[in-house]
């Protein structure tokens, strides 16, 4: 089974999700991870999906960027790609490509 974008957007808020307990009282959290990550898998998937929702209507840049990669040429996702890559793209240098290997 693949991960929902939910699950995907946890693991980059949380890279210790996996090992956070499905639901976790309060003394097991403290017990078990440092203070930032007192969390459990609902409350960082809660946090994930506010973070996706945030990114539910695209801004101006992300619009453009779609209908200037849509072509015939060009996939539903590369133009989903490039719109995401308008919403990273804060203007600090280059957009990182995640899961992406470093070939240094």
């Amino acid at each position: 089974m693949t991960d929902s974008m939910v699950e995907r957007v946890a693991r980059a808020i949380c890279p210790e999700y996996d090992e956070l307990p499905d639901i976790a009282s309060y003394s097991q959290r403290k017990r078990a991870l440092p203070e930032q990550y007192w969390k459990d898998k609902s409350e960082v998937r809660d946090d994930a999906r506010a973070a996706i929702e945030a990114m539910r209507e695209p801004t101006a840049i992300m619009w453009r960027r779609g209908s200037e990669t849509r072509t015939d040429d060009h996939s539903t996702g590369e133009i989903y790609r490039a719109m995401i890559d308008a919403a990273l793209d804060d203007g600090t240098g280059p957009i990182p490509i995640y899961g992406a290997k470093n070939k240094e």
